[in-house]
């Protein structure tokens, strides 16, 4: 049987497609199972891919730093905006977030604001050399804390400090892999045990910060834990950073997303444990296939 707790209030947050779906229609939504199916499998693979996302981001700022030819303070390193000048630790990061750096080991120290939604510290151990090197980051966390809101409340979650994310690749193709990330509070689990792998394509052949601002990334691959799958394939998607947070927020341009509930659902309540959404028109327009039906918007 699927878990209690967690899951089912995550099936149960109000869905960012329902509205658009919905309608004024009396009748019942076929497709609103599956719509929650995809957002909280969402949910849990956004939560999973955080250390990843950080560790992205800082790799984007040192090879921003390599293109200019910094071999000091490059952490500072700096692009145009509108003319001015402005660090990239700041786009990409925000004030609220310290980088410090021991050997070849990067401290990534985030701490709660009025922006960021979780707390802690990344490290990523870069081996002395950079993605396009041919390294292996090994990203682990320390302490790291998520504030998740439930439906009903914003509650505090832990990270397992036991989990491990690789990054490797190079030359525009790059390979995420997570494994065993956990999160919970006092009372139930979030995510147990998120595991898998994704093949990132940059839009350039280095992930300096200036070759892949406003610009295209494809993502393909598969993650899940013992209650949610989340897959995706061809999926276009462009990072779109918030100056005052340094959070990027992805929009999916194109491509398909496959979510499953793992276990044994309650088939009146899912009928089916599977659904489907492509997106097609540059974000624009999407299509959900839940139990047989389709229907698009």
């Amino acid at each position: 049987m699927m878990k209690k707790g967690w899951i089912a209030l995550l099936l149960a947050l109000p869905m960012a497609m329902t509205s658009c779906l919905g309608g004024s229609d009396p009748e019942p939504n076929p497709v609103a199972p599956g719509i929650a199916i995809y957002n909280a499998a969402r949910v849990r693979n956004q939560l999973a891919s955080v250390p990843a996302d950080a560790a992205v981001r800082l790799a984007m700022l040192l090879a921003e730093a390599d293109k200019q030819g910094l071999t000091d303070n490059r952490l500072d390193v700096e692009v145009q905006v509108d003319g001015k000048p402005v660090k990239v630790k700041q786009l990409l990061f925000s004030n609220d977030a310290f980088i410090a750096v021991n050997g070849t080991k990067y401290t990534l120290e985030f701490r709660k604001s009025d922006w960021y939604w979780y707390e802690g510290t990344v490290e990523v151990e870069t081996g002395g050399d950079g993605l396009e090197d041919g390294a292996e980051w090994t990203i682990t966390t320390s302490g790291l804390k998520a504030y998740v809101n439930n439906g009903l409340s914003t509650v505090m979650c832990d990270y397992s400090d036991e989990g491990e994310t690789l990054l490797y690749g190079g030359n525009g193709f790059y390979t995420v892999e997570l494994s065993d990330i956990r999160l919970s509070n006092s009372d139930s689990d979030l995510l147990s045990g998120w595991s898998g792998d994704f093949r990132l394509n940059a839009p350039a052949t280095s992930l300096a910060y200036s070759e892949c601002h406003g610009k295209e990334f494809k993502m393909n691959g598969l993650a899940q834990d013992e209650d949610l799958s989340w897959e995706v394939e061809n999926v276009r998607y462009k990072g779109l950073e918030n100056p005052l947070n340094g959070q990027i927020n992805p929009l999916i341009l194109a491509g398909d997303v496959s979510c499953a509930l793992l276990g044994t659902p309650d088939p009146e309540v899912y009928p089916s444990p599977r659904v489907k959404v492509v997106f097609s028109n540059d974000g624009k327009s999407y299509t959900i296939t839940y139990n047989g039906i389709a229907v698009s918007q």
